[in-house]
């Protein structure tokens, strides 16, 4: 295979990062998805290739919390960044973080539509 990212990879794996998605990658598919859960093996798995690359990155529609719990391990993982709802939050080092909601944005909706009549966040 002639692919530079792959040589490039192999040539210097400190400056990689990998990144897995959770559902159906390091989980299987399930018909509850609150029944979803890592295959046991899988953080020393991860922890092995963490200490080899710069960063070890989980992306998931959940909640970044959420997929730490659904794979028990995974906070000790090296350079373990799960971004959850698709990158809208981040947990490293065991924090879990997120930007401020949008200043436009009515803490009471649903419930209130009048309020948010003029925003862009308007249903």
């Amino acid at each position: 295979m002639n692919n530079p990212a792959i040589h490039a990879m192999v040539r210097d794996p400190g400056g990689a990062v990998i990144g897995l998605d959770f559902d159906g990658t390091l989980a299987p598919i399930v018909p509850d998805p609150d029944d979803a859960r890592i295959h046991p093996a899988a953080p020393g798995v991860l922890a092995e290739l963490g200490s080899l690359v710069k960063a070890v990155v989980i992306v998931t529609g959940r909640p970044a919390a959420t997929a730490i719990r659904y794979g028990p391990g995974l906070e000790k993982v090296p350079g373990l960044v799960v971004l959850g709802h698709y990158g809208f939050e981040r947990w490293e080092g065991g924090r879990a973080s997120a930007p401020p909601p949008p200043p436009a944005s009515c803490t009471r909706r649903p419930r209130c539509r009048s309020c948010c009549s003029g925003s862009a966040w308007r249903a």
